[in-house]
């Protein structure tokens, strides 16, 4: 039989994970059904490790320009492998404390793809095997259709590459 939720949200992202803890702040039992990393795009590949290199490339401009300031600096060069370390160390304590922050409201996570096989019922696939859930029928239920678009990894592009780019 199906694991059965007042609320399935599908997606982790921003707008997923807070409404997620917010229907189980108003006594919801929900889950959170996550394809790839908890956070979504913002968090894993778009927002925050953007502006984790975007960090870094500001430090390197600055000492790079540090003698305008009367400072002289011998050498400085980019390091990418260690900018890339440290963007994953943050995300990675990003994801973390995320992860901790939506299980401690009792939000159960699943990891896996979803996918909406009838009203109320979505099907959570994962390395070819699949569990099913429900959700709890409401008035306030959102419709849920198949998406027609492909996935996009187009945001997901720039923080990994593997080498920097040839401008620095």
């Amino acid at each position: 039989m199906a694991e059965s939720f007042d609320v399935v949200v599908i997606g982790s992202g921003p707008g997923g994970y807070a409404a997620a803890i917010r229907c189980a702040q108003r006594g919801a039992s929900v889950a959170v059904v996550e394809k790839e990393f908890i956070g979504g795009t913002c968090l894993n590949c778009g927002c925050i490790p953007s502006k984790a290199l975007l960090a870094s490339a500001h430090t390197l401009l600055v000492i790079k320009n540090a003698a305008m300031m009367g400072v002289d600096v011998a050498q400085v060069s980019p390091n990418w492998a260690k900018m890339q370390t440290r963007k994953d160390t943050i995300v990675g304590g990003f994801r973390k404390g995320l992860t901790g922050l939506i299980q401690s409201h009792k939000v159960k996570i699943l990891q896996g793809h979803a996918v909406v096989t009838a009203p109320n019922q979505i099907k959570v696939e994962v390395d070819g095997s699949a569990t099913d859930i429900k959700a709890k029928p409401s008035q306030s239920s959102l419709q849920a259709y198949p998406s027609t678009a492909g996935p996009s990894s187009a945001a997901k592009t720039p923080c990994r590459y593997s080498k920097y780019p040839k401008r620095w």
